[in-house]
């Protein structure tokens, strides 16, 4: 195992990993934003449920970070620390109205009288510093660091939104990074797992950074089961697909059925057979399918 810091995982980081860590999460953040600016001029995106304005977004993540760190005179507590302490105020004046995601309501962020995007990244830029230098100062404890690993795991799941978000708009934004893994061309056998007892959930004791939904651990006991020892390809999803799997109804749910008899679709709608190939729809275009890949976006 790896012992020096640039190779422990983020939850776990020490001052200087996570400094590094968060600088290259927000190079990671206005890369995605310039792009969203780019393919988006206007920054306009539907009011859905599963989309946030994008020039909310990027607001939201710098107003975060600089609330449980550089506004948060408790941040040393690490989850000891009272969420609901007054603050002083940020960078920007009356920035709570505008991003507290627990107190803003989802379908008001399209009306709310946001910040440009230059000063919003000017206000992004001034937050980072404050963050830095209060890192540089604080103790390599589990609840000095808590705050700042928080906001650097807030920060990537953000990114990762952003990225879903633009796959689901269409448009052409993607990360780079993303590299798409090959399966096996044969069928992988399955697994039998005997009887055994599971931990789930992670001890309050942990000395890495946990939210809080994941604390409490306790054992399940689980039965003996079967399971594949790789994921579905597409090539055998297709099978299912072109045998007619999405007409016959005892392959599906009630709730499988409902939503049949409403679409009458013979596949995912970003999927298509052109020429005898088939599709995807990713990342703004329709490009070839590889048929060795795991099949994704399939709903339960």
């Amino acid at each position: 195992m790896q012992t020096d810091h640039r190779h422990r995982p983020a939850r776990c980081a020490d001052a200087a990993a996570l400094a590094r860590h968060l600088r290259d999460s927000r190079a990671d953040t206005l890369a995605t934003f310039a792009a969203y600016q780019q393919a988006l001029p206007e920054l306009q995106v539907p009011q859905r449920a599963e989309l946030n304005p994008p020039l909310w977004e990027l607001g939201h993540i710098g107003w975060f970070q600089e609330y449980w760190i550089a506004r948060n005179d408790q941040r040393a507590l690490g989850c000891q620390a009272n969420p609901d302490i007054a603050r002083p105020p940020g960078v920007r004046s009356g920035a709570d109205n505008l991003y507290h995601s627990s107190r803003v309501a989802h379908d008001t962020r399209w009306s709310l009288p946001l910040p440009n995007a230059a000063d919003t990244c000017a206000d992004l830029h001034t937050q980072l510093a404050q963050t830095l230098a209060l890192l540089a100062d604080t103790p390599n404890s589990h609840a000095d660091l808590y705050f700042f690993r928080l906001a650097l795991v807030h920060e990537d799941m953000h990114h990762e939104a952003a990225l879903y978000m633009a796959q689901s708009l269409g448009l052409p934004i993607c990360d780079p990074r993303w590299q798409t893994p090959r399966l096996p061309q044969t069928i992988a056998p399955q697994l039998q797992v005997p009887a055994t007892r599971w931990q789930l959930g992670t001890p309050t004791d942990t000395a890495h950074f946990c939210f809080d939904n994941e604390l409490g651990a306790c054992e399940q006991a689980l039965a003996p089961y079967d399971i594949d020892s790789a994921v579905v390809s597409w090539a055998q999803y297709l099978e299912f697909v072109e045998a007619g799997g999405y007409s016959q109804s005892q392959w599906w749910s009630p709730d499988g059925q409902r939503w049949l008899a409403s679409h009458a679709a013979p596949c995912p709608r970003y999927l298509r057979r052109e020429g005898g190939a088939w599709q995807q729809w990713r990342h703004g275009q329709w490009t070839a399918l590889p048929l060795d890949a795991p099949a994704c976006h399939l709903s339960y």
